[in-house]
């Protein structure tokens, strides 16, 4: 049962932790507005709270548990995890949604007053590095939790451990991405910028 409190939390932690680095993201694009990051801040933590609802309703005693799901494999795995565990990505994808949201607000409103200024519709390196990633991440994001779902319903819950591994490793992947596409951006802005 130990195992499976580690099994069912450490996906959540990678997903939460990007989710940080994506709320800062939105945080620099609104130019570190307080407000955005409170806003965000109290959306995180309803979707953390709606998580840990599934999880509570979902993961009682009720469960059985194997430690040879198949012939000669010994590990061990859930036999009875019910199909309402796919609600567990409504939040995650509501969440993901509203960063998304934000992010082209803000894109839009920088295009707009570009336009009123100098006639182009461009946006600055900045701001197109950011918003091409926080599109491409929240894609990706969707796409995970729409393969995760599917993945619960077709297959039996002894298979949930391989879904987990693949989410956690997608996850740490996109966040470790979101990280060094910044540092990328301003360690190549940097060098055009000391260029004569």
């Amino acid at each position: 049962r130990i195992l499976f409190q580690f099994q069912i939390w450490g996906p959540f932690l990678s997903v939460w932790s990007t989710q940080a680095i994506m709320q800062l993201r939105i945080y620099a694009m609104y130019r570190k507005s307080w407000k955005i990051l409170a806003v965000t801040g109290i959306f995180f933590a309803m979707e953390i709270a709606s998580i840990s609802y599934v999880i509570a309703i979902n993961f009682d005693r009720s469960l059985t548990y194997t430690n040879q799901p198949f012939p000669g494999l010994h590990m061990c795995s859930m036999l009875n995890l019910g199909k309402q565990f796919t609600a567990i990505y409504v939040p995650i994808f509501c969440f993901e949604l509203i960063l998304f949201c934000l992010a082209g607000y803000v894109v839009y409103k920088h295009m707009a007053k570009m336009r009123n200024i100098g006639g182009s519709r461009r946006l600055h390196a900045t701001m197109r590095t950011i918003f091409k990633y926080s599109t491409l991440y929240f894609f990706i994001e969707f796409a995970g939790c729409a393969l995760a779902t599917a993945l619960y319903l077709a297959l039996p819950a002894i298979y949930l451990e391989l879904t987990n591994s693949f989410l956690i490793a997608g996850t740490i992947i996109l966040g470790c991405r979101l990280v060094l596409n910044t540092r990328d951006f301003y360690s190549s802005s940097s060098d055009d910028d000391s260029r004569p």
